[in-house]
């Protein structure tokens, strides 16, 4: 039974980071096609109404194109997601800003600062998620310091909302976190179990947190007119 759609989530980032992908994993089943490219598989944006089984309401999951497209220009992008966002979208509640693991690109960073200086305060803490990824290799102490390196970045620690930790007198992020993304075809066999287990771990928070209900922005506000621009200047790692 098609359950109601509560939350309308965005997925954005450069070609190549996993956004189709990490969208199959989220729905439980393969919605997005994927591919190992340097081609953007996503063309303007795409829009996928999902009820993961673990779930009891649906998503509208938004899916768009990756700039780094050796096909098209920075420009072209932009102009074919600012059109499908004007036609399709009604209203985003979060945005899923996926970067890959490893030192920060001056073009990613100036992306980001763009990003930030469309959202005021609270805006930029409560609708923005980060996710890092290609971390499918980093055991617990590597792991542990690119988390120390993301929230201590001058650029990303103005996305990351701090709340008291429940089990603890400390203070943790809540909207960042860190996953690989394996393609199942480049995974051995003997090691597909294992595989799933630990995307189950990384997947179950960010299912939690896009769950919440939150006002949505609307798109045709300046949400839909300014936010596009982030397309312009993001760059691959």
């Amino acid at each position: 039974m098609q359950s109601d759609i509560i939350n309308t989530i965005v997925f954005i980032g450069p070609t190549g980071v996993g956004k189709s992908r990490l969208i199959n994993y989220l729905a439980e089943k393969d919605v997005a096609k994927t591919a190992n490219t340097l081609q953007s598989v996503t063309k303007g944006l795409q829009c996928y109404c999902v009820n993961p089984q673990d779930s009891t309401h649906g998503f509208l999951f938004v899916d768009t194109q990756g700039v780094c497209d050796t096909t098209m220009s920075n420009a072209d992008v932009v102009s074919l997601i600012s059109d499908a966002l004007k036609n399709k979208v009604k209203k985003v509640n979060y945005f899923i800003l996926m970067i890959k693991s490893g030192r920060m690109t001056d073009e990613n960073r100036k992306a980001i600062e763009q990003l930030i200086t469309e959202f005021d305060l609270v805006e930029r803490k409560n609708h923005v998620y980060v996710l890092v990824t290609n971390c499918e290799i980093l055991n617990g102490q590597a792991l542990t310091r690119l988390e120390n390196e993301v929230c201590a970045d001058r650029t990303l620690k103005k996305l990351l909302k701090m709340e008291k930790s429940s089990t603890s007198s400390c203070h943790e992020v809540v909207n960042l976190s860190f996953t690989g993304l394996p393609d199942p075809k480049d995974v051995n066999v003997l090691m597909m179990d294992g595989v799933r287990k630990w995307m189950e771990v990384q997947r179950k928070p960010l299912m939690k947190y896009i769950s919440k209900p939150i006002s949505a922005i609307e798109p045709n506000l300046r949400c839909q007119t300014k936010h596009i621009d982030l397309f312009q200047i993001l760059h691959c790692s």
